[in-house]
């Protein structure tokens, strides 16, 4: 059966400077936000960070990043913007001691689980054949319960005659 594979793209940040610094977050909504607030989904205790700061989103496969308020202070690559497009290694300035770099994976996975080419997968030889039961035993290797050779069941012999 063919399908249409479907290519996600993932996010995530990675703290550079300010209280969490060093540590990454996966991003893993539509709509991701950031702020000092125990409420949003990424709190950053930092004094000139807002309550609620900005905002990630991602449409289709597109992502963007906004600020919450005007008086925010929200960099892209050291330039002060409202709203902008997000690409993979943007380094995103909030308030004036936190800074995060935003990190792009693309992951392609089968629709609906069903892969549509196989020779994307590895591919291993078909294993020859095997008989039902070995020709020197008439006991399947198989049986749940061997019988002892001294008393054969189901008039069976042990050994071939």
């Amino acid at each position: 059966m063919d399908t249409i594979n479907k290519t996600s793209t993932r996010g995530s940040i990675r703290f550079l400077t300010g209280p969490l610094a060093g540590k990454s977050f996966p991003i893993d909504k539509p709509i991701t936000t950031i702020g000092r607030e125990p409420g949003n989904d990424i709190v950053v205790f930092d004094p000139s960070v807002s309550r609620q700061h900005a905002q990630i989103m991602l449409n289709g496969n597109a992502w963007t990043i906004q600020k919450l308020a005007q008086q925010n202070k929200l960099s892209l690559n050291q330039r002060e913007v409202n709203q902008s497009p997000l690409s993979d290694r943007d380094t995103i300035a909030l308030g004036q001691g936190t800074t995060f770099l935003f990190l792009l994976e693309n992951v392609q996975g089968p629709q609906n689980g069903i892969a549509n080419n196989a020779s994307n997968y590895p591919q291993y030889p078909n294993p020859s054949p095997q008989p039902s039961s070995p020709s020197w035993n008439a006991q399947s290797p198989s049986s749940p319960s061997p019988r002892p050779a001294s008393s054969p069941g189901g008039g069976q012999a042990p050994f071939p005659q």
